[in-house]
């Protein structure tokens, strides 16, 4: 009679156990189903803000029951490292001030480059928003903050200080990234998948393979295209990147990309040792000269 009420127990025990673990499992499948679709609908915007009931939080994750009232800090990440700048609503609450220093460059730990920029609302409980910017975007947002804060907004809410952002001389990087001069090329290229790279001339100027696991790719002129290929993508054109670039240097390629797409032209990029390749469909390759020339880099050679 003692054993089977002790089985008893247990068994209720177990399946109180299994339920929970459906119900967390559940939780977080849905918050990362959720997420996934996030990124997807808002990959080419150029800023995401979160605004969930009690900001950020480094120490609850998906599993937890109440999770949707907080973002988390690996979500901000992969925004960030998809592309986009992140704002997300955050607050002082009772944390002292050193804490709350801290608090406000706490992302850092995930976004090892994040420029950090912030303002705070003092009308009723004071709440903060936390920019989470790519550094070369830094400038024009904080060009933007200054405007906003000079307006009529800038009765209720202040500038937060931040430590450890770059120095402002360092945004000339920008201005400097766009005067290295962009060269087009006066090739069409395809796009390929081949089964093996035994029909390809390797030593032909400006052939480019790839190896995974998955696939064999190759980016070559069009008038090379080997006998062996499975598939192909022709009617590209490309320009590159002029001179040796410094592994050093941050936001060369994304500039290119950004202004690229924030004008609906669609690329396809190849990084070698020495520059970056951007190949754009033949339709679009005038109009992303043009509007990379209006932007204020210098084009050598024709196009």
């Amino acid at each position: 009679k003692e054993n089977g009420a002790g089985l008893s127990s247990v068994v209720r025990i177990i399946r109180r156990s299994t339920s929970n673990n459906l119900e967390v499992s559940a939780r977080e499948w849905g918050r990362r189903l959720w997420f996934n679709n996030s990124t997807l609908l808002l990959k080419d915007a150029d800023l995401i803000f979160a605004d969930p009931d009690n900001g950020i939080s480094y120490r609850k994750t998906a599993r937890n029951k109440d999770s949707e009232k907080f973002v988390l800090p690996q979500e901000i990440a992969e925004y960030y490292n998809q592309g986009n700048n992140v704002v997300y609503y955050c607050h002082k609450g009772r944390r002292k001030q050193e804490a709350w220093e801290q608090a406000k460059i706490g992302i850092r730990e995930y976004i090892r480059d994040a420029q950090i920029l912030a303002v705070t609302c003092h009308r009723g409980t004071q709440r903060s928003y936390i920019f989470v910017v790519h550094p070369d975007c830094c400038q024009r947002y904080e060009g933007l903050i200054a405007d906003f804060l000079s307006s009529s907004w800038g009765n209720m809410f202040t500038r937060e200080k931040i430590e450890g952002n770059l120095l402002p001389a360092t945004h000339k990087k920008e201005a400097v990234i766009a005067g290295i001069p962009l060269e087009p090329l006066d090739i069409h290229f395809s796009i390929c998948k081949v089964a093996d790279y035994s029909c390809i001339d390797i030593d032909h100027p400006f052939v480019f393979t790839g190896r995974t696991d998955e696939e064999k790719s190759l980016v070559c002129p069009a008038d090379i295209i080997p006998e062996n290929v499975i598939v192909r993508d022709d009617g590209w054109r490309a320009f590159r990147i002029c001179g040796v670039l410094d592994f050093s240097l941050i936001g060369i390629l994304s500039r290119i990309t950004r202004i690229l797409a924030e004008n609906k032209i669609g690329i396809f990029a190849i990084s070698t040792y020495n520059t970056d390749y951007i190949l754009t469909r033949e339709e679009n390759f005038k109009k992303a000269i043009h509007v990379l020339k209006d932007d204020g880099y210098q084009i050598n050679g024709d196009i």
